[in-house]
């Protein structure tokens, strides 16, 4: 099938060319727009009980989630002062009657809304507005006045989402203006020619931006998340020129060995073509894993992910060997003298490297001479690096990954750092009785049940209709509810109407202890598993309570996404190389290559090492998604040089029948051309590491230092150390045994017949121009 595809390619070279131009030119208008359909949340599983909770709230109460803090702080006077006062009130003159508005409640009201040094304050601005729209905000910060001896900081959920929406286009634009060049730069280290070198950046840049217009008209039928765009352009940049790279090569290879140009390519698509799409195949995988979650922002990373693979290996296939037929032997035009990536092989009269010389070949050697002595101690150096790990906290994101000059994290800081934070997080309960929540007998257990919850030692307070004062008593509040109309207590009559509705009350359960504590941690376990009795129903929701959910669903979930990753990718090694043990080897090569990226994790983002040089404040946990993100793409992304590297292998072993001369073979043959594509991705991935976002930073830094880790240790050493040591069951096959000849299937037949007697070699070994003379 391969074959016959490059000979298609070769044949309809310019209708296929002229097609892509078209949809490249169709793309161009809507790709820069994808932001504006995309989602700054989706973060929340809609199905976990802090959710349910907030639901019941706002359907029961009508409870307003989206409210923005403006904090006010000044040097001058007190938050009790009347000038300090006088000054807020100045500031939200034009937003108190603004139809946008539903509620304002100030410090003036809530006495715990005023800063521990009493210098600061903050006022809660509810919006009719839903928490992701963010479209008001402009209006509302035009709205606030500048006054003479206080500053402003406006912060809350809307805000945050808007600074996501930011930030996240900002480190695109950065991670762009820097991918293109510095790969463009890479490609010419290897090709030494400008004509070869845009080839693979024509196709990843066409792969993109075809993408980016698909999920333009994609988020239009399916809520998307914005960080499709970082995952799009991350794997669409480094997948879509190693891909071309590994064709390009491939092409210079058989044009050396005096092939015709249409011979040549159809070669090169049923050998390097085919390793591609199983490549992308592999890595779609480790990305489908992505949709099993149930959070919406890792759907639709998996989503995008997919979308922007399939069509890089699309661009590969077609696109690519269409170009190649047309400019042919002028792929080798305009050289350009530069230093080599890694060491020259050897080079003998025909323009093609000598197999038996070279740093590649001398590394195998050492590899097949002593596999035990490489294999130990590199198991053990990965398995090091992943012990780091053992010591992950994980937490769901907040402010405090963006960084501090935007306005939500210059508010989150402040709360932080000059507020009594647990005011501002409050553990939420929705609590439902049988009946009216204000007969006699709700009353009577509902006052019951706070005071078991106040008499949690981590508790500081509970705020609710049956604990407003603490001197009042039972019978007092029994007699207050049962005449409501003859409460005086201003706080009281406010409390009744926003917290109670039918047979609903919202109580707030105020810890000793942050957010992110422990011991906040196991108050709200406590409560969710403690049962008030007298059919009574408690969802329990807050900022503790919503990081514990984010969590557990992402780790429920986890599991079946790692098993049907594992298995889909079993049996589509197995179909490629007809082995039982090399797919189950390449799982595991993966696995150790990931875990050592996970250490790293840990030591640069929880225990914050490198973290001026990286620019950012150490967070203490580790973004729960973060290790899911990396395992998913790393996945498939290390499945790619797997499959490279144990092509060749296959080929030289079909050739041979010799195990241990094909794996150094295959080494030799792959390795440049391998640690090429693999510096391509790392830098790529480097640039997306320069992100503000800490998620977008901990997956490029996590896939580059991953990447390096597998290109270098893992197919380097690890894997052909490992095979040397399996020998012949590298290649066992059940009731069939060893298979030391290609399966019968034309196309490769046809490749075989053209490459048996030839050695291959890397693109990059060889001093190329026009005809494949020297």
């Amino acid at each position: 099938m391969f074959y016959h595809l490059g000979k298609i390619a070769t044949r309809y070279r310019w209708l296929i060319v002229g097609l892509w131009m078209v949809a490249a030119a169709i793309a161009l208008p809507f790709a820069p727009q994808a932001s504006q359909v995309l989602q700054s949340g989706g973060f929340t599983n809609p199905d976990a009980e802090s959710q349910l909770a907030i639901n019941t709230l706002v359907d029961k109460l009508h409870f307003n989630l989206n409210v923005v803090q403006v904090i006010f702080t000044g040097q001058r006077y007190t938050a009790y002062d009347p000038h300090f006062v006088q000054e807020t009130q100045q500031a939200l003159a034009k937003v108190q009657n603004w139809s946008e508005v539903s509620q304002i409640i100030s410090f003036t009201d809530n006495s715990r809304q005023i800063s521990l040094d009493r210098k600061a304050a903050y006022v809660n601005v509810f919006l009719k507005s839903s928490t992701e729209n963010t479209s008001v905000l402009p209006a509302l910060e035009q709205r606030l006045q500048k006054v003479p001896d206080l500053k402003y900081s406006v912060g809350g959920g809307a805000v945050f989402y808007q600074d996501i929406q930011t930030v996240s286009e900002n480190d695109l634009r950065r991670a762009e203006m820097l991918a293109f060049p510095f790969a463009l730069i890479a490609l010419l280290f290897v090709f030494r020619s400008v004509i070869a070198a845009i080839l693979p950046a024509l196709v990843g840049g066409c792969a993109v931006i075809v993408t980016l217009a698909l999920i333009f008209a994609l988020g239009y039928v399916t809520p998307l998340s914005i960080f499709v765009l970082n995952i799009t352009t991350l794997f669409g940049l480094g997948l879509g020129v190693d891909y071309s790279l590994f064709i390009v090569s491939r092409f210079r290879e058989e044009i050396a060995h005096g092939r015709s140009i249409e011979e040549a390519i159809a070669v090169t698509v049923a050998t390097a073509g085919r390793a591609v799409a199983f490549s992308g195949l592999t890595v779609s995988i480790g990305l489908f894993g992505l949709t099993f979650f149930r959070i919406n922002m890792l759907h639709s990373v998996g989503l995008g992910g997919m979308l922007v693979v399939l069509l890089a290996v699309l661009a590969a296939l077609t696109l690519l060997p269409a170009m190649l037929a047309i400019i042919g032997l002028r792929v080798n035009a305009l050289p350009v003298r530069l230093p080599r990536l890694g060491r020259r092989a050897a080079v003998v009269e025909n323009g093609a490297a000598d197999p038996h010389h070279g740093f590649w070949y001398r590394l195998s050697q050492v590899v097949m001479r002593y596999p035990v002595r490489v294999f130990l101690p590199v198991l053990l150096l990965l398995i090091s690096f992943g012990l780091p790990f053992l010591g992950v906290r994980f937490s769901a994101p907040d402010a405090s990954i963006l960084p501090k000059n935007v306005p939500s994290r210059a508010a989150y800081d402040l709360l932080q750092t000059r507020f009594n934070n647990s005011d501002t997080t409050p553990v939420l309960l929705a609590v439902q009785t049988t009946g009216s929540a204000l007969t006699d007998a709700n009353i009577q257990n509902l006052y019951a049940y706070a005071r078991r919850i106040q008499a949690d030692p981590r508790v500081e307070r509970v705020d609710s209709i049956v604990s407003a004062d603490s001197r009042f008593n039972l019978d007092q509040y029994r007699f207050m509810y049962t005449h409501p109309q003859l409460i005086a207590d201003p706080y009281v009559g406010a409390l009744l109407k926003t917290t109670v509705a039918g047979n609903t009350v919202l109580v707030q359960v105020i810890s000793k202890y942050s957010m992110l504590d422990a011991r906040s941690e196991g108050l709200v376990q406590t409560i969710r598993n403690t049962q008030p009795g007298h059919g009574i129903t408690v969802l329990v929701d807050g900022g503790t309570a919503a990081n514990i959910d984010y969590v557990d669903s992402l780790y429920s979930d986890f599991p079946i996404a790692l098993l049907v990753i594992s298995l889909i990718t079993f049996f589509v090694l197995f179909f490629l190389f007809r082995s039982i043990v090399l797919p189950l080897k390449a799982i595991l090569m993966n696995i150790l290559s990931i875990l050592a990226s996970y250490g790293a994790l840990v030591v640069i983002f929880q225990d914050g090492f490198l973290h001026q040089v990286l620019g950012f404040t150490p967070l203490g946990f580790v973004e729960a998604s973060s290790p899911i993100l990396l395992f998913c793409t790393l996945f498939g992304l290390s499945m790619d040089y797997e499959v490279f590297l144990l092509s060749r292998v296959q080929e030289a072993f079909w050739q041979t029948g010799d195990n241990r001369r094909a794996v150094a073979l295959g080494l030799q043959r792959s390795g440049g051309i391998i640690t090429s594509a693999a510096v391509i991705v790392i830098v790529v991935a480097a640039c997306f590491a320069t992100a503000d976002m800490i998620l977008v930073k901990a997956l490029g830094l996590g896939m580059a230092l991953a990447v390096f880790l597998d290109a270098s240790l893992v197919r380097g050493l690890l894997v052909p150390a490992t095979m040397r040591l399996l020998g012949d069951w590298n290649w066992w096959l059940p009731f069939v045994g060893v298979q030391r000849h290609p399966p019968a299937l034309a196309e490769y037949l046809v490749a075989e017949e053209h490459t048996a007697e030839q050695p291959i070699v890397d693109a990059q070994d060889q001093d190329l121009h026009i005809g494949g003379k020297k």
